[in-house]
């Protein structure tokens, strides 16, 4: 399958320039009033992106876990994508969305899905009883940060970053990427 040889192409090129010891991050900060006593912050959630083409539920679930021991439950104001982020398969290239303010949307509502466990899917769920089975966390423990305002692209000024997400190595996702068919791996490619 041509497409399927592309993706050694890709791995070998994302190997050069980015080297096998490269991780990605996802910076998740906050701006305006933060109440550390009720968890609520009222001002903005800012998520910023530098290309990890793997952020999936189980990530969330990471960053949600280290905003709920810093105090931080509930945003009543903007959820802020920032740079270069996206959450979840787009199941190959005829299926991604380009338009910047529509992918802002569409990376937005599934992130807030995955943070709030009242509004998780069946597909959440079980990644989460997943992940808790892996770790040995309390399945009827999820952590939880709702949002409650609205989407807003970029970044607001004076946002304090309070949270790092880092990949796995660089290997670990270009293995992860050439075993599926759905080509994904377009996301390493991009950022090169």
């Amino acid at each position: 399958n041509p497409a399927s040889l592309i993706k050694v192409g890709t791995s070998l090129w994302a190997l050069e320039r980015l080297s096998p010891d490269h991780r990605y991050r996802t910076v998740f900060g906050v701006e305006g009033e933060w109440d550390k006593k009720t968890g609520r912050l009222e001002g903005s959630l800012v998520v910023q992106g530098w290309g990890d083409p793997d952020f999936q539920a189980e990530n969330v679930f990471l960053v949600a876990r280290m905003l709920n021991r810093l105090q931080l439950n509930r945003v009543e104001g903007w959820l802020a994508i920032d740079g270069d982020f996206w959450i979840g398969w787009e199941n190959g290239v005829e299926k991604r969305v380009l338009d910047p303010r529509d992918r802002v949307d569409l990376m937005a509502r599934r992130l807030r899905m995955v943070l709030d466990p009242q509004r998780w899917d069946k597909t959440t769920r079980s990644a989460w009883e997943a992940v808790c089975a892996r770790r040995g966390w309390d399945p009827a423990d999820p952590p939880r940060v709702e949002i409650v305002g609205s989407t807003r692209s970029g970044a607001p000024n004076g946002w304090v970053p309070v949270a790092v997400h880092r990949s796995n190595p660089l290997p670990v996702l270009l293995r992860r990427f050439n075993v599926y068919s759905n080509n994904d791996i377009v996301r390493v490619a991009d950022v090169l």
